[in-house]
């Protein structure tokens, strides 16, 4: 075997290489020069709650009012204040899976219970409405979507959006949630919020931020739109956990939000970094890789690489090739078990073009190690 490699090339990430946007570094500055230090509302300060919302109209077609928005220490934050607020303990939230690592251990800590629904057989991995409906019932609280998927990059379409709303409706009293950090990278297709479908607004709590769009994940300002009841009960929850989000951040996601030149990275620009990603996984034995209509992650299938010289079709036991191929060739991948699939691996294409190119030929090389013979 070779030598460990100590200059680890990190492709399990979930941050995008995107600087943060001048306007937001900017804004914050002011805001620390001005003496806006101190505690803010509850809700989040008035001219970042008004970005929002015309963000959320003029993006996604949705219009809400002031009480039915509010803003957190970052996505993962928001949607912990949002499961508390809803759930009872012992509540089912239907989780779509290859899923967020994170939902799980967020449904848990709300008193929750997660249902997966494993969507890998569906094509293109898009929750199918006769797989939802068989696991909605009386106890079915939320059903969570994110769209485009982390980890898949799947992008589920409008008509499919509206098959699983109609679902929802008709076998259960759930939310829906829908996750949509990733909007900005779609690839093929386009971004829908099934909050701008007018039968199923009610019933929907959006989930965003602006880590992702605008390089902002340190900032740890996320958002949500929703039931006024719902966000109301949520901002209490954050009241008794934090107060409020940092005044600092708040800023400059104001500052990002308004700035239309703030997301410069263009999607040709990440199209063309999955592209190369994918060709470079789609030739390795054993690997198993399309790719994602949107997000910023290949997700491959590694259930067929072999590593026994004498026989080359025996597979690696799951997560096993993602050991090896940091432990020996310096290349850090998301394990799948993570994301409730033990023989994928997560890998983010959406970094530096330098860390990227030398990542994926690690991983070449660590497949033909695992294939040579002795």
């Amino acid at each position: 075997m070779s030598e460990l490699h100590y200059d680890l090339m990190d492709l399990s990430v979930g941050a995008p290489a995107i600087r943060t946007p001048r306007s937001a570094s900017d804004a914050a500055i002011s805001a620390i020069l001005a003496g806006h230090t101190t505690y803010t509302p509850r809700r989040g300060i008035p001219e970042l709650l008004a970005a929002i919302r015309f963000k959320f109209d003029r993006v996604n077609g949705v219009a809400f009012t002031e009480d039915e928005i509010f803003v957190g220490a970052g996505a993962k934050h928001v949607l912990f204040c949002l499961l508390s607020a809803i759930l009872k303990p012992g509540d089912e939230v239907v989780v779509p899976s290859p899923h967020y690592v994170g939902y799980p251990g967020l449904v848990r800590r709300a008193g929750g219970v997660p249902v997966f629904v494993d969507v890998r057989a569906e094509p293109d991995q898009v929750l199918g409405v006769a797989a939802l409906a068989k696991v909605l019932g009386p106890r079915t609280r939320a059903v969570i979507l994110n769209t485009p998927s982390n980890p898949t990059g799947a992008v589920i379409p409008a008509a499919r959006l509206r098959e699983l709303g109609t679902c929802v409706r008709a076998h259960s009293d759930a939310y829906i949630i829908s996750d949509e950090l990733y909007e900005t990278f779609v690839y093929e297709g386009e971004h829908t919020s099934i909050a701008s479908m007018s039968e199923f607004a009610a019933a929907t709590i959006v989930v965003n931020g602006v880590s992702k769009t605008y390089g902002m994940t340190g900032w740890r300002i996320g958002y949500a739109g929703g039931p006024a009841d719902v966000i109301q009960h949520a901002v209490t929850i954050q009241a008794e956990l934090s107060n409020c989000p940092s005044s600092i951040g708040q800023w400059a996601g104001w500052g990002a939000i308004t700035d239309p030149e703030a997301s410069t990275e263009t999607v040709a620009v990440q199209r063309a970094r999955r592209d190369r990603a994918v060709a470079a996984l789609q030739g390795l034995p054993g690997v198993d890789v399309s790719p994602p209509s949107g997000g910023i992650y290949l997700f491959a299938d590694l259930t067929h690489v072999g590593r026994d010289p004498g026989d080359p079709r025996a597979p690696l036991p799951p997560g096993e090739f993602v050991d090896f191929a940091e432990a020996v060739h310096g290349v850090r991948l998301g394990a799948g078990a993570k994301f409730g699939a033990p023989h994928h691996a997560r890998l983010t294409f959406a970094i530096d073009d330098d860390v990227l190119d030398e990542g994926l030929t690690r991983i070449s090389e660590a497949v033909a190690e695992v294939y040579r013979k002795p």
